[in-house]
């Protein structure tokens, strides 16, 4: 199908429902004003027309292509804008906030919590002394009696 066949089978308000397109570019492109349309507007409009419709539009392609190269200027993008510059920020108040927690998180742990605690969790990794036994034993409320081995295991 060629695109004046296109043109008298559908209404471009019926191709523009149909691709999305919007009637001002699908004018603009069948009118072939070039100039109102980017490249990679112009070679989009006619890839979905193309998929959509089955259009043959070599000759259209061909035209806008010849036309994008003789105007390289229509590509290119002006910013009128500078960029930012970025900023280091300053993390010194991240950094307060951190040493005041844990500060805190000290002084919580030596007034809240038993100092045999504190000492048993920074040194998981030892063998608990019989000394450390008795102590978490009073503690808890455990006699020495309960303490002693029993001697009927120890002979199995």
């Amino acid at each position: 199908m060629q695109l004046d066949e296109l043109l008298e089978k559908y209404s471009i308000e019926e191709i523009s429902q149909h691709t999305k397109i919007s009637v001002e570019n699908l004018s603009v492109l069948f009118e072939k004003m070039f100039d109102r349309l980017k490249r990679i507007q112009a070679m989009g409009f006619i890839s979905i027309l193309e998929r959509e419709y089955g259009l043959d539009a070599t000759a259209l392609r061909e035209e806008a292509q010849s036309y994008y190269d003789a105007h390289p200027d229509q590509d290119s993008i002006i910013m009128n804008t500078p960029l930012p510059e970025l900023k280091e920020e300053s993390n010194f108040p991240v950094k307060i906030v951190v040493l005041l927690m844990i500060a805190l998180g000290v002084w919580y742990m030596s007034k809240h919590f038993d100092q045999q605690v504190i000492r048993n969790f920074f040194h998981m990794g030892a063998t608990p002394s019989a000394q450390m036994i008795q102590s978490d034993a009073t503690a808890l409320g455990i006699g020495n009696d309960t303490l002693q081995p029993n001697k009927n295991l120890e002979n199995e």
